[in-house]
């Protein structure tokens, strides 16, 4: 619940690395902050020192091109992104994908509302990475700008010469609604 208000009552901003014991913390990502879980330790020295020491961590470029068709949901691409990324897993060797934040990008990105971000960036604790990050639309910006109190927000884009570990393709008219099973 925690990691929904601070998202509807406009405490998190694009840009900004938000911490916290919810294991769904990473669901920020839909605005373009980095939702960072810790543990118990983690938080009690947090708050006793008022500091935090993060390594940063390696970023796979996920390029979802195309349109995803109806009846595919974004759920669906989230668990097409669950089997890429065993499959990464296998390609890279003494890389552990919980040091690995997917950050977002194509031309399908601009077919998803905030709820569909919020299922796919809620998802990354499932997908065995630290974190998956959207570069907040127009649309997203209004929202958040909307319940933010008129703070003054920050956005991340990625530099156009970014250096990432992979880049994946997803071909979104290829994503199939799908079952989850144990």
């Amino acid at each position: 619940i925690g990691s929904h208000l601070l998202l509807e009552q406009g405490i998190a901003g694009p840009g900004e690395i938000i911490v916290g014991l919810d294991n769904h913390i990473n669901l920020i990502g839909a605005i373009g902050a980095m939702g960072w879980g810790l543990g118990p330790q983690d938080v009690a020295f947090a708050l006793r020192t008022g500091k935090i020491w993060m390594e940063v961590p390696s970023t796979v470029k996920v390029e979802v091109a195309g349109e995803l068709l109806p009846p595919a949901l974004a759920k669906d691409l989230a668990l097409v992104l669950v089997r890429d990324l065993a499959n990464l897993a296998r390609e890279l060797p003494g890389t552990s994908l919980s040091h690995v934040v997917l950050e977002m990008s194509g031309s399908a990105l601009e077919q998803f509302s905030l709820d569909d971000r919020i299922t796919l960036s809620g998802m990354a604790a499932t997908m065995g990475v630290a974190g998956l990050i959207f570069p907040p639309s127009h649309d997203i910006m209004k929202a958040i700008a909307a319940r933010a109190g008129g703070r003054v927000l920050s956005p991340c884009y990625p530099d156009p010469d970014a250096a990432y570990l992979k880049t994946i393709v997803v071909d979104a008219a290829a994503v199939k609604p799908m079952i989850a099973y144990p």
